[in-house]
């Protein structure tokens, strides 16, 4: 059987004669902060917002007129098929129905 072992942390007063400080606070509170970040201005802020907008659309691999055609006529007829399909389904079904009642 194994056991587990438990670690302790000893907190040491510091030296400095404050009260309930020790070095394990001092370190944690030192490594947890962070660098205060400086405020922007909100109209600086949507700026930069939109120019980063528009530089990463510069970046998009837009398709060609050949492409979207072909594509746009791909959805079209696999609509058109899958209409077709459901419609027929719909009738059998009705046809079903009305013979089973």
């Amino acid at each position: 059987m194994v056991k587990s072992k438990k670690r302790s942390v000893k907190k040491t007063k510091k030296k400095s004669g404050k009260k309930g400080d020790s070095k394990l606070s001092v370190l944690k509170s030192a490594k947890l902060t962070k660098p205060k970040k400086e405020k922007v201005n909100l109209v600086v802020r949507i700026r930069r917002y939109f120019h980063d907008i528009r530089n990463e659309m510069k970046k998009v691999a837009w398709p060609n007129r050949q492409e979207i055609i072909s594509s746009t006529l791909v959805v079209l007829t696999t609509v058109i098929i899958l209409a077709l399909i459901v419609s027929i389904l719909d009738v059998i079904f009705q046809y079903l129905a009305k013979i089973i009642i």
